[in-house]
């Protein structure tokens, strides 16, 4: 529980809100997958058979890709939204949605 902790305490700083710091996570994940490639194919051929030119291809190269796609994209994924007022009493307002993340979450996946 310390380390739960931990991470909503640094959480709650804000450090995690800025790009500077997701994309530091986004290549710490490449970055983990590349030095692991070996280890993940070796996992995978073990546990579901699978041929590292097989794993390489839809499970590697995909994840690279898809990293890179969110690299590239984030700055305007995380942008503020300007939108329309709704109705008479915000018709002159100035909206605008904001994408922000809400906290701690754990992720579970089944590779089988």
């Amino acid at each position: 529980m310390e380390s739960i902790a931990a991470l909503r305490a640094y959480f709650q700083s804000g450090a995690t809100k800025t790009i500077e710091w997701r994309l530091s996570q986004l290549k710490a994940i490449h970055d983990l997958l590349v030095n692991h490639e070996q280890e993940l194919a070796d996992a995978v051929h073990k546990d579901l058979g699978k041929c590292h030119r097989e794993t390489y291809i839809f499970e590697v190269l995909q994840l690279k890709n898809d990293l890179s796609l969110f690299a590239k994209n984030l700055k305007k994924w995380m942008a503020p939204e300007s939108v329309a007022g709704q109705g008479l009493m915000t018709i002159l307002d100035s909206c605008q949605v904001r994408r922000e993340p809400f906290g701690l979450v754990l992720v579970i996946g089944a590779w089988n």
